[in-house]
């Protein structure tokens, strides 16, 4: 929570954006399934992941953890940029889970919705969603990420109930999953000093221990 505040706080003193600008803290690992199950009374369940941030924040439409249709309308936010706090590295983690559990739409699984890990374009996420920088940029213009609402209260009907695609064809939303500053071109200059920032903060960390 520190941490997260800290970053919250510096972005907000030394950023500026003429538009709508918000910050949400969401943790990775908190979606919607067993670990946090969702409730009519609590459609985001008790913690709001990352995905679900980004749910609530495109234009258009898009399917809840509850099967249920949420019209966004088209004044909402036009780019989502998302930081990631705890990975000092790229893995499996940031590289494609971050996408299979943030991005697509609820579909059903079962007696529950679950969000689907597919690209918008049905395939699984591979090196082609992530550029050289470790970026991976989604636009949500409602021409992927089909879903069927409704389906666990009339499982029988599911078919034939419209088929929502998440977002707005009138005003997409991108969204811009970023990669870790660590992992970025040392010959960065700016990157090169969060390199050394980070390790700054290490060694002093360890002398302040043996302090102790």
């Amino acid at each position: 929570y520190e941490m997260t505040e800290r970053i919250r706080t510096r972005i907000l003193q030394n950023f500026t954006w003429q538009g709508k600008f918000e910050i949400a803290v969401g943790g990775s690992e908190m979606e919607e399934g067993s670990s946090d199950p969702v409730s009519p009374d609590k459609p985001f369940d008790e913690v709001m992941g990352v995905g679900e941030h980004i749910d609530t924040s495109i234009n258009g439409k898009y399917v809840n953890a509850l099967g249920e249709v949420v019209d966004n309308g088209d004044d909402n936010f036009d780019y989502i940029i998302t930081l990631h706090c705890l990975y000092t590295s790229e893995s499996s983690d940031t590289l494609y889970r971050i996408q299979q559990g943030n991005l697509g739409n609820n579909i059903p699984d079962g007696e529950r919705y679950s969000r689907d890990d597919l690209d918008q374009d049905g395939t699984e996420y591979d090196a082609g969603d992530v550029d050289e920088g470790y970026f991976t940029v989604k636009v949500f213009d409602a021409t992927g990420w089909p879903s069927k609402p409704g389906c666990i209260e009339d499982p029988d009907n599911c078919e034939s109930n419209e088929t929502v695609f998440k977002g707005s064809a009138a005003n997409p939303t991108t969204v811009i999953l970023s990669g870790t500053l660590l992992s970025q071109d040392t010959g960065n200059q700016h990157v090169a000093s969060a390199r050394e920032n980070l390790i700054d903060a290490l060694v002093k960390a360890i002398e302040d221990s043996i302090k102790k």
